[in-house]
């Protein structure tokens, strides 16, 4: 795009106004998820993103947070369901190998490895979900890449930091949040 002399380039704005009713919002939610033992966290969320996404806007249009509280207590319930079967397992490996340093050593490593492994995949599925929710004057945001390929970037990066003991910490983080 070239532009003509005198003539100025807009830069995309993107700004944060500060709206009224979030220190009643941290209050009621704070209330209700101590009265439900903090089941309410869910709708907690999704009613503290709402607010805080209505209060940032891009070109002058505020961005809109869809998502439910109830499609985030399904995405946990499903979260659970994986973990419980891993975490038994794992308990049963420990239970039968308890006599052998090597044994337990090779579950640790592996359980070790496997829950960092469910962390990296929670954070992609996560940004995903929070992205598929996200609306900007109606049109939705999308995240439309492949989890391996975050995998991949995921582990080279802080693989690389892990190297250079966390000297590029730093720069694995931002090349990851970049991808």
């Amino acid at each position: 795009m070239t532009e003509k002399p005198g003539q100025q380039t807009q830069v995309p704005s993107l700004a944060y106004v500060t709206r009224p009713g979030l220190e009643r919002l941290v209050v009621q939610n704070l209330g209700l998820n101590l009265v439900t033992l903090w089941f309410y966290r869910f709708w907690a969320k999704t009613r503290w993103r709402r607010h805080i996404w209505s209060n940032v806007s891009l070109l002058g249009d505020p961005i809109e947070y869809t998502g439910t509280g109830a499609e985030m207590f399904k995405g946990f319930l499903v979260a659970l369901a994986v973990l419980a079967p891993v975490f038994i397992l794992f308990n049963l490996w420990q239970f039968a190998v308890s006599d052998s340093d090597i044994g337990l050593l090779i579950e640790q490593i592996i359980y070790f490895v496997t829950l960092y492994f469910l962390i990296v995949a929670a954070r992609f599925y996560a940004r995903r979900y929070r992205l598929s929710r996200t609306r900007w004057r109606g049109i939705p945001l999308a995240l439309d890449a492949r989890f391996l390929d975050y995998v991949k970037i995921h582990f080279t990066q802080y693989g690389l930091a892990l190297l250079t003991l966390f000297l590029l910490w730093p720069r694995a983080s931002l090349n990851v949040e970049a991808w």
